[in-house]
């Protein structure tokens, strides 16, 4: 199961488990507790599926991205890997890579890249 599949399917769980405890006669006290209980694991499902988008989000940011696959925006630094193995910052709005090489597709040395994490927040307290 990938990433996506788990998410859709957490989503989908979470949606019949809702549907499902909206049908019980909330008069009733056996009842009652099941539409709890179904209502719970609708909770418990969507937590689920907004944790598994969140890993998501953090395996983008944290992978390297092959110079084919797409570049990375002007103006940001990033983290390159070249040929030689060589790890660096790079920003990529520089004059040097502008002034060099025009574009990333044209550099054999570098070919991959990786965005930088943001930087510590003191009001997120490093969310």
């Amino acid at each position: 199961m990938t990433l996506e599949e788990a998410i859709k399917h957490a989503e989908e769980v979470a949606d019949l488990c809702e549907y499902e405890a909206s049908k019980y006669d909330m008069s009733d006290s056996y009842e009652s507790h099941v539409a709890c209980q179904e209502g719970k694991c609708a909770e418990e499902h969507r937590q689920l599926a907004e944790w598994l988008k969140e890993l998501k989000q953090l395996r983008e940011q944290t992978r390297w991205i092959h110079t084919s696959e797409r570049l990375p925006e002007k103006y940001k630094e990033v983290l390159t890997c070249s040929l030689r193995g060589f790890i660096e910052i790079q920003d990529m709005g520089s004059n040097y890579w502008e002034d060099q090489y025009g574009d990333l597709s044209d550099i054999d040395e570098v070919i991959a890249w990786m965005p930088l994490p943001e930087p510590y927040n003191a009001e997120k307290g490093g969310e």
